[in-house]
């Protein structure tokens, strides 16, 4: 996540130089850069619904067979699942390049008219990427995250009858909270991106994309929140020598 997270800043300074350099921003080759932000985003959205989904088989304890063989075997093949994530990652970037020069398309020839044809193919693609780029993530998301909270909860209750100190479970109860509220609203944010119709220079569109881009800094800001060891170490890191760390 981390690397993703760091060349997906990368890629979006040249998004940025570019936007204020037309000729480059209009072009054909732009198309990479913008291709890759898609990529990064669906794939650190990935990734955040694997974190999820891993964490909560290991926190949370149940004896359902069902919920034993996910546990075995994601542990066993957790490399190719994110292999996997990655590639499909490529794949639903490409639906969206797809989807938007079909929409471009149709529009530069709306003066030779619109076929049924063509409309089943614009939403092909959209819906396509709406369910494998944000709706099934965010399944996993949501649902790991509420089993998580739920076992996470039962058991405070029943440590803390016990005398027993449970702020570091608060915290991670606080954490999975912050996860889910930020995952409903990145979720609600893609799907308005992508199907709503801006005018252009339309303020909100600006409002959507500046979230958009935020969502992955404040994901690393819970992370590192709910690590007590980053969260002592991290201060020193951009700190004087000896501020931070000791």
């Amino acid at each position: 996540m981390g690397i993703n997270k760091l060349t997906m800043r990368c890629i979006w300074i040249v998004h940025d130089v570019a936007f204020w350099l037309p000729d480059i921003f209009e072009s054909p080759p732009y198309n990479a850069v913008a291709f890759l932000i898609a990529f990064h985003m669906y794939f650190n959205y990935w990734l955040l619904a694997w974190l999820c989904i891993y964490y909560s088989i290991f926190i949370t304890n149940f004896n359902h067979q069902m919920f034993l063989w996910i546990k075995r075997n994601l542990l066993a093949f957790l490399n190719q699942v994110l292999f996997l994530a990655g590639v499909g990652s490529l794949a639903i970037a490409l639906l969206v390049y797809m989807w938007r020069c079909t929409v471009l398309s149709l529009v530069n020839n709306s003066a030779n008219g619109t076929t049924i044809e063509d409309v089943s193919i614009t939403y092909f693609y959209k819906t396509g990427a709406i369910i494998l780029g944000s709706f099934l993530p965010f399944t996993g998301i949501a649902i790991s995250l509420v089993v998580s909270l739920s076992s996470l909860l039962k058991h405070v209750n029943n440590v803390s009858q016990a005398g027993i100190d449970v702020q570091v479970h608060v915290t991670l109860i606080k954490s999975i909270v912050m996860f889910l509220i930020l995952s409903v609203s990145y979720f609600l944010i893609y799907i308005i991106n992508l199907t709503a119709a801006f005018k252009p220079k339309d303020p909100l569109q600006c409002i959507i994309l500046l979230l958009v881009v935020l969502t992955p800094t404040m994901e690393t800001m819970i992370i590192i929140q709910a690590s007590p060891k980053m969260r002592k170490n991290f201060p020193g890191w951009f700190c004087a020598r000896g501020t931070g760390g000791s």
